[in-house]
């Protein structure tokens, strides 16, 4: 066998050597034992993998070997997995990789393998050279060790487009009454995405709606159908729109851009108030984004905001009321938009 094929597995796995690979290129089981017992060249992790002396020591090197030692069709999951699709996970966070059907090894010292017997979304993936288990089966088995770090886990999924409410829903669908391990935990985490009862398609919806409940503002209503369009927020009983913009989402694609304010337009010229929030504000300055709605609702619908101050005492509106008792926003005789004071 030539030595340069494997410095190219090593290259691209890690640092790391499989017997299994050394095999399928001619190296007979004497001349791997002879090659890895080489403690200058190579350092024996598992049976039949080794690192080569000089590579980088990583954690995504760690869970490669693991990955390598537990046999053909391993694969990274739970915790492991999670890490490997960009998640922020502990250091010291076991090696998980599942199993599917009989292998020849049933334990590896310090690997936690799993044998599933829901074998629903097992399609593998690969990230950084590593087989691993989709997202999806992620969220399915992360509940099972790591309840805690579902939230996180699912937000970080959804944030890509790697997942979405409605695909977990479906999960969490196909598995009532299976006796389920961490079907809870997902529930509980998907419950978190839920605005009003309706799945959010952003970290920043359900950002606006906790500031929304938060600081007192309007009743709204959360997806609202608007002459035919989806808006993000209506406040009720008002023409008053207020859109999550994030970067991703509304910034980069072009088509996106350009829809958005086709809908903005036609929707003023129908008389509505369109205030878009970006990703900025709702999540790092939250009160500047109460403040703004709050000023919104003051100017194009005073009576409502009178109304939700007195119910709400300590609401921002009161932060934002207009001093001035003979402004537009505070007397203006009726509210701008007159039919919506109820």
């Amino acid at each position: 066998m030539k030595i340069d094929h494997l410095d190219r597995f090593g290259r691209t796995h890690h640092g790391l050597l499989s017997f299994r690979f050394a095999a399928e290129h001619g190296l007979s089981r004497r001349d791997w034992n002879r090659l890895v017992a080489d403690e200058r060249r190579f350092e024996p992790l598992y049976p039949d993998v080794a690192r080569i002396i000089g590579s980088p020591v990583t954690h995504e090197q760690r869970i490669a070997a693991a990955v390598l030692a537990a046999g053909p069709g391993a694969m990274a999951s739970h915790r492991s997995g999670a890490r490997l699709w960009g998640v922020d996970r502990p250091d010291h966070d076991p090696l998980d990789v599942m199993l599917v059907g009989r292998t020849r090894r049933a334990r590896l010292d310090g690997i936690v393998i799993h044998r599933p017997r829901n074998l629903d979304d097992l399609s593998p993936s690969v990230r950084q050279g590593i087989s691993v288990t989709n997202p999806l089966r992620i969220l399915t088995d992360l509940g099972a060790v790591d309840a805690p770090a579902l939230f996180d886990t699912l937000q970080h999924f959804i944030m890509r487009g790697w997942v979405n409410t409605a695909a977990v829903a479906a999960v969490l669908d196909r598995h009532s009454g299976r006796g389920y391990r961490g079907g809870t935990a997902l529930r509980n985490a998907l419950d978190q995405w839920l605005v009003d009862g309706k799945p959010a398609d952003s970290e920043l919806e359900v950002r606006m709606a906790k500031i929304r409940d938060d600081h007192g503002l309007p009743p709204m209503t959360f997806h609202a159908e608007v002459l035919g369009f989806e808006v993000d927020f209506l406040v009720d009983g008002t023409n008053i729109v207020v859109e999550c913009d994030g970067w991703t989402t509304h910034g980069v694609d072009r088509q996106v851009f350009v829809s958005d304010r086709d809908k903005d337009s036609y929707l003023m010229s129908k008389g509505y108030v369109v205030l878009r929030l970006t990703r900025q504000v709702l999540l790092f300055r939250p009160r500047l984004a109460a403040e703004r709605i709050a000023g919104v609702v003051w100017t194009f619908a005073p009576q409502l905001a009178r109304r939700q101050l007195a119910s709400r005492p300590g609401s921002v509106l009161g932060a934002t009321r207009p001093e001035h008792a003979g402004t537009m926003s505070a007397s203006g005789a009726q509210d701008r938009f007159s039919w919506a004071a109820g």
